[in-house]
């Protein structure tokens, strides 16, 4: 009886640890309410470190390298967007006469940088599907 579950319990670590592994190798897609959060073991990983995950893939890194140029997009007309919508509610916060076409161009930066962010999630996640579904379809092969 001791032998036998012994072996149970053996088993039992050997095939959660090769699930672990499995998942592990495969990258993690989390949609939140500001965008969608890509993770490797639980971590967060940024656009260049998802880009410079698929370079044995050659057909997903140049999807990918497209993502990243969107997103990097993205970053430079919302923060130039930021930062006028800042400066025009700084001004006015501080007694100073706000600047309405400096927030109204400000705000339009934003306004343009959402879809930019919007088709980089939707491109990236498309890449990162067909990455783990190759790490998968591979891993099996072994």
């Amino acid at each position: 009886m001791n032998k036998l579950l012994l072996l149970l319990t053996l088993l039992l670590f050997t095939e959660t640890s090769l699930k672990a592994q499995e998942s592990t190798d495969t990258i993690q897609i989390n949609k939140t309410f500001f965008g969608t959060v890509f993770k490797l073991n639980d971590k967060p990983l940024k656009p260049k470190q998802i880009n410079n995950m698929m370079k044995n893939y050659p057909e997903a890194y140049d999807e990918m390298t497209k993502a990243r140029d969107l997103h990097i997009a993205s970053d430079i007309i919302g923060g130039v967007g930021g930062f006028l919508v800042g400066w025009s509610v700084g001004s006015a916060v501080s007694g100073g006469k706000i600047s309405p076409n400096m927030f109204r161009l400000g705000a339009v930066l934003i306004g343009v940088s959402i879809p930019f962010h919007i088709f980089y999630d939707k491109k990236t996640t498309k890449v990162v599907r067909n990455y783990n579904q190759h790490i998968v379809s591979t891993s099996g092969k072994n």
